[in-house]
């Protein structure tokens, strides 16, 4: 079986994107990694090619442009244009559908951070029957909501930041076209909340360690020492932090960014140690938390 790693990025994300794939291969191998390059210029390809190139720990990675789908201006607006950007994932994810299908597919936002081994994610994904793996999102109130039709989303409710996929259903792209054409006005996180609807009763949860979301902390924080996956979820990012009290310590993101500064560029690097120090100076601190590691159960 094929572990294959996949990211999507725009050129606002090269140097997160960099980030990223750095801790991730730095703990994990994959038999493939691509990194599907959405609306790039053929001077924005260049760059990423030249960047990317100049990085020992990638010289596997499969660099693809791909064009960006648009939708109806109407619709795409009301998403603030993210509309655009989630349905090109789709496609990419229906063109993947029709490649090989001995594939795992490992989802990965540009957002994220891996500290270590995802061995016993795998060793999950083998053992399910399920076909969409990841972490669930512990306050599913939020999403316990009529998504696309009068069918409730099914819990588990999982996080798109990070997700196993054995399966991509074929014809996805038409799906979400169909779902979200009509019923856009009726979901706030497209993309998530159509793979869970995609995958109703067919998701697999994990422990929440593999995908840690500041909202999560507020139930199973504790010190962050088995943490694996710090996901940044939200407006608050480490590389573009404004002092908002609820995120995960940005420690963890710098640690990366400093090991692998010369990489990236002097620009990105100082915004982010001076994001640390804007942090550090006003102790912006989770402390409504639960210090409870029996809650956190490999299920």
């Amino acid at each position: 079986m094929n572990n294959t790693l996949i990211i999507t990025i725009n050129y606002r994300y090269l140097e997160q994107s960099i980030v990223t794939l750095l801790s991730v291969l730095e703990f994990n191998k994959f038999n493939f990694i691509k990194v599907f390059c959405i609306g790039f210029t053929e001077e924005e390809m260049q760059e990423i090619i030249n960047r990317y190139a100049c990085i020992p720990m990638f010289k596997d990675v499969e660099l693809i442009p791909f064009d960006s789908i648009h939708l109806d201006k109407k619709i795409n607006d009301w998403t603030n244009g993210y509309a655009d950007l989630v349905a090109t994932r789709i496609k990419i994810f229906d063109e993947l559908s029709k490649c090989d299908t001995d594939t795992v597919y490992t989802l990965l936002d540009v957002d994220i951070v891996v500290k270590g081994s995802l061995k016993e994610v795998y060793n999950i994904c083998a053992k399910t029957k399920c076909d969409l793996i990841g972490v669930e999102e512990v306050d599913v109130f939020k999403r316990w909501h009529k998504c696309g039709s009068t069918k409730v989303l099914t819990l588990p409710y999982l996080n798109a930041g990070f997700l196993v996929l054995k399966k991509i259903n074929k014809g996805i792209f038409k799906r979400f076209q169909d779902w979200f054409v009509k019923y856009y006005t009726e979901t706030s996180c497209v993309e998530q909340d159509f793979l869970n609807y995609e995958y109703n009763y067919n998701k697999q949860p994990i422990v929440p360690i593999y995908n840690f979301l500041h909202w999560n902390a507020k139930f199973y924080c504790y010190d962050y020492s088995d943490v694996i996956v710090f996901h940044y979820a939200g407006a608050e990012k480490p590389f573009n932090f404004t002092n908002v009290l609820e995120h995960l310590p940005l420690c963890f993101y710098v640690e990366f960014v400093n090991k692998y500064q010369k990489f990236l560029s002097e620009q990105f690097v100082k915004r982010v140690n001076l994001g640390l120090q804007l942090e550090q100076q006003n102790k912006c601190v989770i402390n409504n938390v639960i210090h409870d590691k029996s809650q956190i159960k490999v299920m």
